[in-house]
């Protein structure tokens, strides 16, 4: 049947998974059964060739392909700065149990069950709506607003989309700081809780915006003297690896 087709080790490879008999009846119009429609399939492929040879046209291969530039290698920082792993894992574990936490939250506060969120101030400036990234960058670290803190309250306000948005638009502006960039005590503050809500499994884009983010806090990390700063890098980077799986190979 096909085997005629191939010598050598070729023969396995195109050998029938079962016979098939007899030869097809072109005249009797479309196949009537499986078996006629096999018959069929055979003798097309019967009449392939082994070797195709494609005529390149010049012109096709002229426009060169667009290069994507790689991302920069990971910053490096001093040993001392690094947390030990069995931090990494408690601290990786209290936040696991913070999101539930937070979970638990969300449910009260829908169902409309009083919170931590009734102990707090009522925050009366509205929050931005849809997932405007850079809106939600305003808000969560232009410097004229230092009181936008992420209040229990705001955050219970938060969709998935709004949570999306404040992670992209931070990660935007931190990242266009290039080597000046360091994470505030208010921007430490807001990643960690956009980080907390933020649902799994995330999507492509989420995915490199914490690889992105990443980047910038070990960047942020490796240019710091200050130990406040490198511990709040320190639980970001732990959290976009442990709890995300996003961590960036150096």
């Amino acid at each position: 049947h096909i085997s005629h087709m191939a010598d050598g080790s070729d023969r396995d490879l195109l050998k029938p998974a079962f016979a098939v008999h007899g030869e097809p009846n072109f005249d009797r119009g479309p196949p009537a059964d499986a078996m006629e429609y096999l018959r069929r399939v055979r003798y097309e492929a019967q009449r392939l060739p082994q070797i195709v040879v494609s005529k390149i046209e010049p012109s096709r291969i002229k426009t060169r392909t667009i290069q994507v530039p790689l991302p920069p290698p990971l910053a490096t920082s001093p040993e001392k700065y690094i947390p030990k792993s069995h931090w990494e894992k408690t601290a990786g574990s209290d936040f696991a149990d913070l999101r539930q936490a937070l979970i638990r939250c969300r449910t009260r506060y829908n169902q409309g069950i009083s919170g931590p969120w009734d102990k707090e101030d009522k925050i009366k400036e509205p929050i931005p709506s849809g997932g405007d990234k850079t809106a939600w960058a305003d808000y969560c670290i232009t410097t004229d607003h230092k009181n936008r803190r992420p209040y229990v309250q705001t955050l219970m306000k938060m969709d998935h989309v709004a949570t999306c948005a404040g992670l992209l638009g931070i990660t935007s502006r931190l990242e266009a700081e290039g080597s000046a960039v360091e994470i505030s005590d208010r921007i430490g503050e807001w990643l960690f809780s956009l980080l907390a809500l933020l649902d799994k499994p995330i999507n492509a884009k989420m995915a490199s915006c914490l690889r992105t983010l990443y980047r910038v806090c070990a960047l942020a990390r490796s240019k710091s003297m200050d130990d406040p700063h490198v511990a709040r890098c320190n639980v970001i980077l732990n959290i976009i690896s442990r709890i995300f799986g996003q961590r960036v190979s150096s």
